[in-house]
């Protein structure tokens, strides 16, 4: 029996809606923001310590209520790139300051993960930070969580619940940052 056909396979499909956000604020102003809404200083290699090095939902859940700040941000960061910065090199030419976040935060992400743990396929989100070409403003765009967690056709409300949520937060803090 060849391996290929030990293998099963499902392909499902589903429409997912891409939000973009858009200012005037300037992208060094949005990123300061952000860092500030993410807490980038007390995040990153600290925030996948915490998740790593947690032996017991207390600990998870005190790491986590120490990097937001006693439950003041929803969101951590966990890692953030430049897109322009290596498509400059890569390429040979500019591009518009792109930056993405990977934020997210594991008390809010088990409240999608325990229903359906494929929704970690966009657990943590992301956000995708352009500057408007010639520095006129900044565009921040994100996919709606509902739209890429509770798909199917046997969504569970919980599931839906949690994921509209976590819609909400991701909007909230995009409007912060962008005001």
């Amino acid at each position: 029996m060849s391996l290929s056909t030990q293998i099963a396979g499902a392909v499902k499909d589903y429409t997912a809606q891409r939000v973009a956000l858009t200012s005037k604020k300037s992208i060094k102003d949005v990123l300061a923001a952000l860092d500030v809404e993410v807490n980038k200083e007390g995040g990153r290699a600290n925030t996948l310590r915490i998740i790593a090095n947690a032996q017991t939902k207390e600990e998870l859940e005190a790491g986590m209520d120490e990097l937001t700040k006693g439950g003041k941000l929803d969101f951590v960061l966990f890692a953030t790139f430049s897109h322009s910065r290596w498509l400059a090199i890569y390429l040979g030419r500019e591009f518009p300051e792109t930056h993405v976040y990977i934020i997210g935060n594991p008390l809010i992400a088990q409240t999608m993960l325990q229903h359906d743990i494929a929704a970690g396929l966009h657990i943590p989100p992301k956000l995708l930070v352009t500057e408007i070409e010639g520095g006129k403003g900044t565009t921040v765009v994100f996919d709606l969580p509902s739209s890429v967690i509770a798909v199917g056709n046997n969504v569970s409300p919980e599931l839906k619940k949690a994921a509209e949520g976590l819609d909400e937060k991701l909007e909230r803090l995009v409007r912060k940052v962008l005001s």
